[in-house]
């Protein structure tokens, strides 16, 4: 058995046990077949899926029992993207995409799961990281993820200087409806937090 495939079902055994075999032949059928599904993955990204999967999977909703073959490869893709965009942080293609693009929704989504990602997600600065994602195809690096954290923080002061009708904010419009605006905009978060969890 390729040891970095070996590793992974280690890992992800611990918390979701292996099928259980009567015949030893049929668990040599299983473990071929998964080293025949993931074994082409680089050891990084075993490691990586291995991790996201013992950390965001639910035994009340994905089940008790070891993930299909299916759920672990999504796992790999979904380290591979992440690990390719850490490598490659300066890559710019597109910045100002028109329309909605799903492949970089999905990238933005599966970059939310890392370890930055979470860290945004906990101070609540995973919209303006998720945006700052999608525009970019990359995280963001040095002073990037500073000027991301002050976005998040003024967004919420001065959504809270409307919502108080504080007349220096915005004096000329209406409070009303740029207060109704920002918990729209706020409420962004709940929802990409949802959509990273269970992905």
């Amino acid at each position: 058995m390729s040891d970095a495939v070996g590793k992974f079902i280690s890992i992800v055994a611990l918390c979701f046990p292996k099928p259980r075999f009567e015949d030893e032949g049929d668990e040599a059928l299983w473990t071929g077949l998964m080293v025949r599904q993931l074994g082409h993955y680089a050891p990084d990204v075993l490691s990586r899926a291995a991790d996201t999967v013992v950390r965001t999977r639910s035994k009340k909703k994905d089940g008790a029992y070891f993930p299909e073959p299916s759920e672990c490869i999504a796992a790999c893709e979904s380290a591979k993207r992440v690990i390719e965009a850490e490598r490659t942080p300066m890559l710019t293609v597109n910045k100002q995409p028109s329309g909605f693009s799903p492949e970089r929704h999905r990238l933005a989504l599966d970059l939310l799961g890392s370890p930055m990602g979470i860290e945004a997600i906990k101070g609540q600065w995973h919209a303006q990281l998720y945006d700052f994602i999608y525009r970019n195809a990359r995280m963001p690096a040095g002073t990037e993820i500073g000027a991301l954290k002050s976005a998040a923080a003024s967004l919420v002061r001065e959504v809270e200087a409307i919502e108080r009708g504080d007349i220096n904010a915005h004096p000329d419009l209406n409070h009303k409806k740029l207060a109704e605006l920002g918990r729209h905009v706020l409420g962004r978060r709940e929802k990409i937090a949802a959509a990273v969890s269970t992905k």
